[in-house]
């Protein structure tokens, strides 16, 4: 997912809808972009990119990085035991110092993916 566009800065915190936008922008001609209630789901071929929505509702409150992350992570140890094909892991949705959006690697978690 790594591109040459720039959008992150270090010093200005990217909103989750910045990094939505960014992400739809790169794979709008290799993915489909499911929204539901509380999911952006990015379709390639048979791989899927699941990243919560921050919402609040009143049995869900994901509405920070933290507790999007550990949401992730709570269905992934609930789901892989039983479909390790299709859970295969809570991954960073990285902004480097170069201003590049990537998965996994160094630098700011801006995101997280399951």
């Amino acid at each position: 997912m790594s591109t040459s566009n720039q959008i992150y800065a270090p010093s200005q915190p990217l909103t989750q809808e910045t990094v939505l936008s960014y992400i739809d922008s790169l794979l709008s001609r290799l993915a489909d972009h499911i929204r539901t209630h509380c999911a952006h789901i990015f379709l390639i071929g048979d791989i899927a990119y699941k990243l919560k929505t921050s919402v609040t509702y009143s049995y869900l409150d994901i509405t920070t990085l933290d507790m999007r992350k550990r949401l992730c992570e709570r269905k992934y140890e609930l789901n892989s035991p039983v479909l390790p094909d299709i859970y295969l892991s809570v991954a960073p949705i990285i902004g480097d110092n170069n201003q590049q959006i990537s998965i996994s690697g160094s630098g700011t978690v801006v995101e997280w993916a399951l």
